[in-house]
């Protein structure tokens, strides 16, 4: 008889709850029992020596029982019962707890309110603190405080039982998702008034409080006074709340530090902490180099025997996409199309389907890519026109966001005829030209010269009701500047902060007067060539060869009005 499993097996046990034992799952079978507890054993040896971690409390359900209950049709729940080959499920308190688990999961707390007041008056079943933990997760999920605060009421003065740990802290994590941190900063005190010390899933819903809520310098300090005063070792779920918290403040060198930590600290990274990682690193705005740390850690994240899903994806094709390379992108699209995992077996789907982020993601890229080259201009629109296509093709969502997407990459490659003659394709879909396709249109012709094209875009702003977006101005600004119009350019500047509040970004206003000063010699330039000719270049220049095309553009946003659009 060989030694039994250690029953300290912590990471293999947290590997199995977030559904990661992939480089180990030909090895051991894992057994999720009723009760919660788990069995992991040799698959060898069915009889060898079980490993079980009892389930004392409630615990969150296991990445197998999500799945499980997910599959449970709640309104007809105690009709049949599969397992058991029959129909009616027995009334019972564990029948009811899972159902209340399920009610948990789907934020149904209408269902869940309702089946506790027909157990307790119907069946007259005493409910235990598991079911209490249950209801009470199920309003901590919709940060419904007051019915939180309603059953742990119900819970001591009628049933006589000791709201627990897990109870807490579902009702800091309510106050939290409410926005209230200040109360639920008191809730961890009153736990404490009462003798029982907040665990770590406690002060990681602190931590995540502060993080949605934006207060990140807090968010910081708790994690120190977490470890300092509490003597809270984190966990996985701590460690990416922080790196959550790091990468909105654009610090990827923080969240690099917390994973150098995980590992000092023997804490296993699961999938999320790569994910989080590689779209912390991948949407770095500081340095475009670190972007391709991005696929350092997806190769590191596979070593853990962690397969890529779909955010993977999306994450590397956005670190692609901010330096356009598009050839990048095809070929991660391509590992999508062709990459396939035991995942999407366990789960029944597809783990590496591609959805509509991914595409917009990719029309980003182009557009970029069309900035830095004229190489790629004919292929990027087809690409761009063929994406649509197949968003509409297989029914996936499409928005303005999607639908600007191409038109910005029509726009960055100066196809003039085809950008305007696209405002016909959104009312295809049942949508509506917004600021941003008008601020593409603008910023096309201004970056042409082609100023007399631009101040008749623009004024589509008015006309539509619309407020000029930053960009829209900034466009005609250096417009302006280019053809060395320095009233006009002072015009559109006065007039974006006057009307509308906008100032030049810091980095704008240092290339503005650079381009100021360009356009001072460009007019003096000018001046040199005689009167006549410069009046003949200025006829020339503000000439609008695309008289035809702006007709086309006041017609077709007649048309939209028209419809009601």
């Amino acid at each position: 008889m060989r030694d039994p499993l250690p029953l300290d097996q912590t990471n293999l046990i947290n590997e199995f709850k977030t559904g990661q034992l992939s480089p180990i799952n030909e090895k051991l079978v894992v057994e999720e029992k009723t009760d919660g507890s788990i069995s992991i054993y040799p698959s060898d040896d069915p009889h060898f020596a079980r490993l079980v971690q009892q389930a004392t409390d409630y615990i969150e359900p296991t990445a197998i029982e999500r799945i499980r209950l997910s599959k449970l049709d709640l309104v007809r729940y105690w009709d049949y019962q599969e397992e058991l080959g029959h129909l009616r499920r027995p009334r019972t308190l564990e029948n009811y707890n899972q159902l209340f688990k399920a009610c948990s999961l789907v934020r149904n707390s209408e269902l869940a309110v309702q089946s506790f007041k027909e157990m307790v008056e119907d069946y007259n079943i005493s409910p235990s603190p598991k079911t209490f933990s249950s209801l009470i997760s199920v309003f901590a999920r919709k940060s419904d405080v007051d019915s939180c605060l309603e059953y742990i009421e119900k819970m001591a003065l009628e049933f006589n039982l000791k709201p627990n740990k897990f109870i807490y802290s579902c009702l800091v994590n309510a106050f939290a998702k409410r926005g209230s941190l200040n109360e639920a900063f008191d809730v961890v005190q009153t736990m404490m008034a009462h003798k029982m010390e907040p665990d770590v899933v406690t002060h990681s819903n602190l931590l995540a409080g502060c993080v949605q809520n934006g207060e990140l310098t807090r968010a910081w300090d708790h994690w120190e006074v977490m470890r300092a005063e509490y003597n809270i070792v984190p966990d996985q779920v701590a460690f990416e709340i922080m790196m959550n918290c790091a990468a909105r403040e654009d610090a990827v060198e923080k969240a690099l530090g917390l994973y150098d930590e995980m590992q000092i600290l023997n804490v296993p990274p699961t999938e999320i902490t790569f994910n989080t990682l590689i779209k912390s690193v991948s949407k770095s705005r500081r340095d475009p180099n670190v972007k391709l740390r991005a696929f350092a850690l997806a190769d590191q994240m596979e070593k853990y025997g962690y397969k890529a899903d779909i955010y993977t994806i999306n994450s590397l094709m956005h670190a692609s996409a901010t330096t356009g390379n598009v050839a990048r992108m095809k070929k991660l699209l391509g590992q999508v199309f062709h990459e396939k995992t035991n995942q999407s077996t366990i789960q029944g789907v597809d783990p590496l389907k591609p959805n509509d982020i991914t595409y917009n993601i990719m029309l980003n890229g182009m557009c970029i890519n069309n900035k830095l080259s004229t190489t790629n201009h004919n292929s990027n629109i087809e690409a761009a026109i063929n994406t649509l296509t197949l968003l509409q093709k297989n029914n996936m969502p499409i928005t303005n966001y999607t639908m600007n997407g191409v038109m910005s990459v029509l726009a960055t490659a100066n196809r003039f005829s085809l950008t305007l003659s696209f405002l016909d394709k959104f009312r295809s879909v049942n949508l509506t030209p917004d600021q941003v396709t008008y601020t593409i249109i603008v910023a096309m012709f201004a970056k042409n010269r082609r100023m007399r094209d631009a101040e008749l875009t623009f004024s589509k702003f008015k006309e539509l009701e619309m407020k000029p977006t930053y960009n829209s101005y900034k466009s005609m600004v250096f417009g302006y500047l280019k053809i060395a119009d320095q009233p006009s350019a002072m015009k559109y500047l006065k007039k974006m902060n006057e009307e509308h509040g906008y100032m030049l970004k810091p980095s704008d206003m240092v290339r503005f007067k650079s381009r100021m000063s360009g356009s001072k010699s460009e007019a003096r330039k000018k001046e040199g060539l005689g009167r006549e000719t410069s009046r003949m270049m200025d006829k020339f220049k503000r000439a609008s060869p695309s008289s035809g095309l702006l007709d086309r553009l006041s017609q077709l946003t007649a048309k939209h009005q028209k419809e009601g659009k």
